[in-house]
């Protein structure tokens, strides 16, 4: 867990931040403070800041901006291992599992179905017309694998094949006669475009195929960290897949909080993760009933900012840490 966070995000000296249990519940009004302890954990955690604004925030000039008349931001953390984590250090500590839940739910199709792909362990076998598929399958250890690997070159093949054939268009446009060599590079061009589009096609089908095998499981391991009486987590396909709540594809945004702190908790590693709750408005009895869910989650450390105590429950009986601000 995190014993220790030194930040001076948006105060002049630094402040000393000491955490007892992984459980902390930061309350205060607004301006308080709140999130100075956030976004300094954020630093120190992930090397970057999210949610500032309603944006992520990782250039350090922008960075620079939430010190004291912009001087240089600093924040750091001290594990009970004693392992220390500082801002600018280079590689994240650890990950922020919430946020890469929200990021997969709110990406649209493509973002969910490569979020469970990369951290859903089903080898189903998964297949690809393409001379070279086995060959990934064996180099990258796992269908999954060579699946996102693909995606990935296909993609950029993709891309430079349109911009090659935008280019192209453009240049004859404006030539006349076009020269036989610039027709046949065009002609090339398209027939490139096409089988990449197709390879693309086909890469989207099976990321769908492996998303409706495992949706069912993942819903269920889900339900577990879902509060009681919010009802039960639902992948649903209309024109995009989506998560949602079973008769309530649209969830709110204190619910999407909770969908994604499930499917982070029922499919990240929490003993590399951190869960940082984004900055909402909480009414006091959602916020009970969240609270009661994520104590129940073995992440390295679970962060609460809210400007009301939460209703029938109380933070500190249960083993939370609260600082009033």
């Amino acid at each position: 867990m995190i014993k220790t966070l030194v930040t001076n995000v948006k105060n002049k000296l630094e402040t000393r931040w000491r955490f007892e249990v992984p459980y902390v519940l930061i309350h205060g009004r607004n301006g308080a403070g709140k999130s100075s302890i956030i976004h300094g954990l954020e630093l120190a955690c992930f090397n970057q800041v999210f949610d500032a604004a309603g944006k992520d925030v990782k250039l350090k000039r922008v960075i620079n901006q939430m010190g004291d008349k912009g001087s240089e931001v600093r924040a750091s953390i001290l594990t009970n291992d004693f392992e220390k984590y500082e801002y600018g250090s280079g590689q994240a500590g650890y990950r922020n599992a919430v946020h890469e839940a929200m990021t997969a739910m709110n990406g649209g199709s493509t973002a969910l179905y490569k979020f469970l792909l990369k951290h859903v362990d089903n080898n189903m076998p998964l297949t690809v017309v393409h001379q070279q598929w086995e060959a990934q399958v064996k180099q990258h250890g796992s269908y999954r694998e060579a699946l996102l690997k693909m995606d990935e070159v296909v993609g950029k093949a993709l891309r430079s094949h349109r911009a090659k054939l935008k280019e192209l268009d453009i240049v004859l446009k404006y030539m006349s006669p076009p020269t036989q060599e610039l027709v046949a590079q065009r002609s090339q061009t398209v027939l490139h475009e096409a089988q990449s589009k197709d390879l693309s096609e086909q890469i989207k089908r099976e990321m769908h195929r492996f998303y409706e095998e495992v949706a069912p499981a993942v819903e269920r391991k889900m339900q577990r960290y879902i509060p009681e009486g919010m009802g039960k987590p639902k992948f649903v396909t209309t024109k995009d897949a989506r998560l949602g709540f079973e008769g309530r594809p649209v969830p709110s945004g204190a619910e999407s909080v909770a969908l994604a702190v499930a499917l982070a908790a029922a499919v990240l590693p929490m003993d590399k993760s951190v869960i940082i709750f984004p900055d909402r408005a909480y009414d006091a009895e959602t916020l009970g009933a969240m609270m009661r869910v994520v104590r129940t989650i073995p992440a390295i450390g679970v962060y609460v900012q809210s400007t009301v105590m939460p209703k029938d429950y109380e933070p500190e009986a249960m083993g939370w840490q609260v600082i009033p601000l």
